[in-house]
Parts: structure tokens; sequence; C-alpha cells
């Protein structure tokens, strides 16, 4: 829309036929590309690359390195961030925080739980990665739901929330995996 949108530090840029409007910006060595739209309060930063006909909007980040592309599309507060791969038709909303190894082709190969009991994970994101692999973002969290689940095992909380992850962690594996990627 104008040159406020576009960052004068880096190597970052606008590509003719995308579009970023309102307080959206695009800064350090980030590209948008063909028919993408980013607007609103979003922010494309660090290396990554928004392409096709990608919509990005509300307070959304992405990232790092993070490759955005096909007919995506991220609203709300989501971040994307450390390589993660978003693709074809994949919808990603809401807290989602999406990273390292993510490989996102629709929105059945990620889940958003929030506020199951404990401060430490008040969001949680649970997503596909290389080689079918589900990953898990949580407080300070980052790995395998197998990590995950070894981890919570070990949390000082009641028996009752141990239960509550124990199913949700079944729930996340029998979910992603009914969609595996092709």
């Amino acid at each position: 829309e104008s040159e406020k949108n576009l960052s004068h530090y880096g190597r970052c840029w606008i590509y003719p036929n995308a579009y970023v409007c309102g307080n959206a910006f695009v800064t350090e060595n980030a590209t948008v590309h063909d028919t993408s739209q980013v607007m609103d309060n979003a922010v494309i930063s660090g290396n990554a690359r928004v392409s096709g006909n990608a919509t990005i909007s509300g307070q959304v980040r992405i990232k790092d390195g993070a490759f955005v592309y096909g007919k995506v599309r991220i609203f709300g507060n989501a971040i994307i961030t450390n390589d993660a791969v978003i693709g074809k038709t994949a919808v990603i909303s809401g807290n989602a925080h999406i990273g390292q190894h993510a490989v996102v082709l629709s929105q059945n190969e990620y889940a958003v739980i929030e506020h199951i009991g404990l401060r430490s994970h008040p969001v949680i994101t649970a997503y596909r990665g290389y080689f079918n692999n589900i990953y898990i973002i949580a407080g300070n969290f980052n790995g395998t739901i197998d990590e995950f689940q070894m981890l919570t095992r070990k949390l000082p909380c009641s028996p009752k929330v141990k239960r509550v992850y124990k199913y949700m962690i079944k729930s996340i594996k029998a979910s992603i995996a009914a969609y595996k990627s092709e």
C-alpha cells in the first residue's frame, strides 16, 4: 500500500502483484511474492517468505526462515517460525505457534489446545513435522510429542490433570495421524 509497509533496512521486498496494507510490515530479509496479501498488523521478518495466493492477517508473526505458500490463510495471533513450512490449503488461526520441523499442508495437520489446567502450558500447539512426526510447542517446551508425554508424566500436578494430558496426547496422535501427508 505504501512505503510504511516495507522496512528500509535489510533485503526485504514486496514483489509486484503482492499486496501489503494496513499496519502490516515486511522487514529484515523477508519477502512477499505472487498474489499474496499481508494485512492488519501482521509482520513478516527474518528470512521468511510468503508466496502463492496466501492471505496473512490479524496479529500474525511469520519469521526466522518460515516458508508460507499456496492458498494458505493465517490469521489471529498465530506465530510461524524456525523454518516451518505451511502450504497448500492450510488454515492456521487463533494462538497457534508452529515452529521447527513443521510441514503443515492442511488444517488437519495441527491442533491448538488452550486452558487445560496448568499455567506453564496455557496454549499447546501440536503439528505435523518432517517424516510425519508430531511436534509440540507449549510454554518453554519445544519438541516431539513423545518427549512432551514424558515431561507431563513428571509434572507436579494432580492425577486428574495428568489424565487430561494423557488423553489429550492420545487424541492429538490419533487426529493428526489420520491425515498423513501425501
